[in-house]
């Protein structure tokens, strides 16, 4: 069983991709660089071997460039999200369905679910993202408007950045 994974540039920085023969199993731009990527998918991986490939990648690296260029509003890859539990499936499953350049509260996503007592187990679901911008987190938003997290982290720029790119109205945030 193997991993590829290889690193591309995108406007928002250097971007690492993994692939497991199920699909894209991993994507992130908040490593500080190779090193602790393989280290990231060793971990998260332990019984497969890590090679850096880029063939894999490229059409993950193709439909970023053209999500970028304004040119995509959805992704068609195959995806791998056998790393999380069923809960955390369904939760980025109805993520995915958040239309382009719009947002939906963390109470929105729990209802859509059929959950709606479960806004914060919606939320740490999303802070498990493996796959951010193609499973689009960075719609989910606070009940009040405010932007809330991103992927785990406080890069609430990166999630500002993306919404306006895809011009959702941000008069709330």
């Amino acid at each position: 069983m193997r991993i590829h994974w290889h690193s591309f540039a995108t406007p928002i920085g250097p971007t690492y991709a993994a692939i497991s023969a199920r699909g894209l199993c991993r994507l992130t731009w908040l490593v500080s660089g190779p090193r602790d990527f393989e280290l990231e998918l060793a971990l998260l991986y332990p019984d497969h071997l890590v090679l850096h490939d880029r063939r894999p990648a490229s059409r993950v690296s193709r439909q970023l460039a053209q999500y970028f260029a304004g040119r995509r509003r959805h992704f068609e890859l195959d995806l791998d999200l056998s790393t999380l539990s069923n809960f955390e499936r369904r939760v980025l499953q109805a993520t995915s369905r958040i239309p382009f350049g719009t947002t939906a509260s963390y109470a929105q996503l729990a209802r859509r679910i059929h959950r709606p007592t479960a806004a914060r187990a919606v939320g740490n679901a999303l802070r498990k993202n493996p796959l951010p911008i193609v499973i689009p987190c960075h719609r989910v938003i606070r009940s009040d408007g405010s932007p809330g997290g991103y992927s785990g982290r406080t890069a609430v720029d990166h999630k500002l950045r993306l919404l306006r790119h895809e011009g959702a109205n941000l008069d709330r945030l």
